[in-house]
């Protein structure tokens, strides 16, 4: 009861808060002094969720950002997609989602496909 308790407490008032910026510059631009690129944010998620590590890919001229889209309600991570273009995102989807939490999305092209390989430790 305790245990439950506290993950009602912690999901009404301490989850925190991430999200996901893209900056379209070259890494070492963050080695320069007093330089501030633009960044362009995800569009915030639903109440209750957040979106963390981000692995980004590039295909036919879109970029393609796989993230841990992470639910308090279920206390469970699924790996989302959205595409990024021109400063522009698209609606985000679920690409994978397994019967418990998955994160850290690694993604790579092998022969003209995508695959997804995600961290599924407590699995």
């Amino acid at each position: 009861m305790r245990n439950f308790i506290s993950k009602i407490y912690n999901f009404l008032f301490l989850h925190e808060e991430w999200n996901i910026g893209v900056i379209c510059e070259p890494i070492n631009i963050f080695l320069k002094a007093n330089v501030k690129p633009k960044v362009y944010w995800l569009p915030p998620p639903k109440r209750g969720k957040f979106r963390a590590d981000p692995f980004g890919i590039t295909k036919d001229q879109l970029l393609y950002i796989f993230f841990e889209d992470f639910d308090y309600r279920t206390d469970k991570g699924v790996i989302s997609c959205i595409e990024f273009k021109d400063g522009i995102f698209s609606e985000p989807k679920v690409v994978l989602e397994l019967p418990f939490h998955t994160s850290y999305p690694y993604v790579f092209e092998c022969r003209g496909e995508i695959y997804c390989i995600p961290e599924t430790h407590r699995a």
